[in-house]
């Protein structure tokens, strides 16, 4: 009689288990267990344990593991924490845990945790750990962590950490960290870190760091730190580091460090620091250092340094210290030592002039040596096969080997 009993019990108290409900029960669920906690089978709408449903819809909280057999209907307000496996897309408002899709992995605020989509991981806010779809990684708000997106990564916030998209990785805020893209690495504000884009790696705020792509990295605000391209490396703000172009090197603000560039390096301020150009070094502003072209260092203002150009070396202010064009040094006036194959051409010359012809416009304050030199004035000396002081008194004026003003 009392092992009847106890098993009369025992059946009563699994009886009521499986009849017991929470509000759940009106969303044809049943739980296994007391109040909240236990196995879940059905349209649950508030557990802790394991849950089983076909098709979510109106699902509060889940505490524990979630498993979704079909695609999700509406759940505005579903909290998520713990493991949410669906064979479809488990759909959730917030997750904090694991997120696992057979095709993706949506949440309406955010992720906390490590989402995993066949195709894709969406958050409709914040993602913060470890995503990764296989054709798509979207963030409407910030992405910190690990993701990648077998074609994109796009965040509507900022990116920290390291990312990867197939395609592109896209960042409409700040992207700090590492960052990959098949095609293109492209942030709508700042970028700092190391970035790689097959084809292009833009920014439209400052970039800081090291950027490379095979084609172009360009920044709208400033770039700093080491930069590769193979055709060309352009900057809106100042540029300063270390930048190497298959093409071109253009910042439109001051230049300073080391460049080297296929054809041309060009600023729109100074340019300070080491540059060599295939063909041409170009400075709006000063230009100071060393600075080497294959055609051309030319400045719209002083030079300083040394400056080497295989047909010219041009200054529209003063070039101090070392100027060697193979056909022409011209400069507005000319400090230090100046040679040339051809012509130099200044109004004033302190200094050493070396070339086959000296074209002294005003004056000589030096040492002028050349086949043939001319001064208005030469308080410094001449010496050449025939050289020529305006200011001189008639006979003086042109003299083989030496001349000097006489005056």
């Amino acid at each position: 009689m009392k092992v009847l009993l106890g098993a009369l019990g025992t059946l009563t108290v699994l009886f009521l288990c499986v009849l017991h409900t929470t509000s759940a029960a009106a969303q044809n669920g049943v739980v296994l267990g007391v109040g909240e906690v236990g196995l879940g089978i059905g349209n649950v709408a508030r557990l802790t344990g394991l849950r089983i449903n076909a098709v979510d819809k109106g699902v509060e909280r889940v505490n524990g593991i979630n498993l979704t057999l079909w695609r999700p209907r509406e759940n505005p307000d579903f909290e998520m924490n713990g493991l949410a496996l669906g064979l479809v897309s488990p759909q959730m408002d917030r997750l904090r845990g694991l997120g696992v899709g057979g095709l993706a992995v949506v949440s309406g605020s955010f992720i906390d945790g490590i989402g995993l989509g066949g195709l894709a991981v969406v958050s409709g806010g914040r993602m913060r750990g470890i995503g990764a779809g296989g054709l798509a990684l979207v963030s409407e708000g910030n992405m910190q962590g690990i993701g990648a997106g077998g074609l994109a990564l796009v965040s509507q916030g900022d990116v920290q950490g390291a990312g990867v998209g197939g395609l592109a990785l896209v960042a409409e805020r700040n992207l700090e960290g590492i960052g990959l893209g098949g095609l293109a690495v492209i942030s709508q504000g700042a970028m700092r870190g190391l970035q790689l884009g097959g084809l292009a790696v833009v920014s439209e705020g400052e970039m800081f760091g090291a950027q490379g792509s095979l084609l172009a990295v360009v920044s709208q605000g400033g770039l700093r730190g080491a930069h590769a391209s193979g055709l060309a490396i352009v900057s809106e703000g100042p540029m300063t580091g270390v930048q190497s172009a298959g093409l071109v090197v253009v910042s439109q603000d001051d230049l300073t460090g080391l460049t080297v560039s296929g054809l041309a390096t060009v600023s729109q301020g100074d340019l300070r620091g080491i540059n060599f150009s295939g063909l041409a070094t170009v400075s709006e502003g000063e230009m100071m250092g060393l600075n080497a072209a294959g055609i051309a260092a030319v400045s719209q203002g002083d030079q300083t340094g040394i400056n080497l150009g295989g047909l010219a070396v041009v200054s529209q202010g003063t070039a101090r210290w070392l100027n060697i064009g193979g056909l022409g040094v011209v400069a507005e006036r000319l400090v230090g030592a100046s040679v040339s194959l051809g012509k130099i051409a200044t109004p004033d010359q302190t200094g050493l002039a070396l070339a086959s012809y000296n074209d002294l416009r005003g004056v000589n304050r030096g040492l002028s040596i050349a086949i043939y030199n001319y001064a208005r004035s030469s308080p410094g000396v001449q010496i050449g096969l025939l050289n020529y002081v305006r200011d001189n008194p008639d006979g003086l004026r042109l003299l083989p080997l030496f001349n000097h003003s006489f005056r």
